[in-house]
């Protein structure tokens, strides 16, 4: 016995693990413990004292359940139907409770919250302000830092961080050594791999993965962003979108529909890449510009200055497209050739080798 709380001998439950069946018992407490447990109040279920230390505020109350070789101490709660066992550590100011389970070798400590039908175990650990709540479940050696949500039918396991003011809700899945760093995951959205999300978004039914990087931009609906490719800067990939390879989409810039943007292709400023147009090899897509319809611009060509690439049009090689240009139908733009000053190429029209065609004025 201890001077903080005692061992009601008669008042037990039994749980039972696997084989072994085990005795808890209800304890109350001996003295006041600071605000929030009056001398001789009834408290939850322990399996022996070793569950609940002598010192500080820690209390378990309610009809929650600690035993196994389970630890609360510091100033943690255990309250409500909330239920931690194994070897799992409740410490600090944290707080278990609802019908929450903490179990194996989980560490919940700082001021973490679990609550809900949250279930936290294996090795994970929540810490600082995280909160983890709903039906959503955190292990393996997954870890929420920070002032992180975790609600929903969440999951967050692997080696996967979450850090900052980061949220994971819905159906969203976090797995892998992604890292998270006040990023947000919805709907049924999916990082994993070694993927990176700084201050961006995942929604819809969208995957990143790899070593994909999105930093302060959307991947929404049902796109995708994997391989090395970087998303960055306001920049949206949504609909049935792929981003791959070593690709970067930032700058405001806008993916969509079925497009694709793969290999080492660059499109930034505010440009689009719509419907199912492709933007590949070393291509360049800059400055409010914007390819679409069945379009393809690949090789080292470049796009930029507004203009647009539409229809089955093909630009490749080293040609250039600038100034507000618009290439239509099919025509094709290759070679070294070079198209500016709002000239306007459609039909069956080719120029390529060093030929161009510039509009000025007067």
């Amino acid at each position: 016995m201890n001077g903080k709380y005692e061992l009601v001998e008669d008042d037990t439950v039994q749980v039972i693990e696997g084989t072994t069946v085990r005795t808890l018992y209800r304890i109350r407490a001996l003295s006041d413990i600071g605000e929030q447990v009056a001398s001789g109040e009834l408290g939850g279920y322990i399996e022996g004292e070793w569950n609940l230390a002598a010192e500080g505020l820690a209390w378990v109350g309610g009809v929650a359940k600690v035993y196994g070789q389970a630890q609360v101490f510091g100033d943690a709660l255990v309250s409500d139907n909330a239920c931690v066992h194994g070897d799992a550590v409740v410490a600090v100011k944290a707080w278990i409770q609802d019908d929450a389970e903490v179990y194996g070798a989980a560490r919940i400590s700082g001021e973490g919250m679990v609550s809900g039908n949250a279930k936290v175990y294996g090795s994970a650990e929540v810490s600082m302000r995280a909160a983890v709540g709903g039906n959503a479940q955190v292990f393996d050696h997954a870890v929420v830092f920070g002032t992180s949500e975790i609600g929903g039918e969440a999951r967050i396991y692997g080696h996967a961080q979450i850090h900052q003011e980061s949220s994971v809700i819905d159906h969203g899945h976090v797995y892998g050594s992604t890292e998270l760093w006040a990023g947000h995951v919805s709907g049924y959205g999916r990082i994993y791999g070694a993927a990176v999300l700084v201050g961006g978004s995942i929604s819809g039914s969208a995957s990143v993965y790899g070593n994909a990087r999105i930093q302060h931009a959307s991947v929404s609906g049902g796109a995708a962003v994997y391989g090395s490719a970087q998303v960055s800067a306001q920049a949206s990939i949504t609909g049935s979108a792929r981003v791959f390879d070593n690709a970067v989409v930032s700058d405001g810039a806008e993916v969509s529909g079925f497009a694709r943007i793969f290999d080492r292709a660059k499109v930034t400023g505010v440009s689009k890449v719509l419907d199912r147009a492709w933007v590949y090899g070393d291509a360049v897509v800059d400055t409010g510009s914007s390819v679409q319809g069945i379009a393809k611009v690949y090789d080292r060509a470049k796009v930029l200055e507004g203009s647009t690439v539409n229809n089955d049009a093909e630009i490749y090689g080293n040609a250039s497209v600038s100034d507000g240009a618009i290439i239509m139908d099919t025509a094709r733009i290759f070679g070294q050739a070079h198209v500016a000053g709002g000239a306007r190429i459609d039909g069956d029209t080719a120029l390529y080798d060093e030929a161009a065609v510039q509009v000025t004025e007067g």
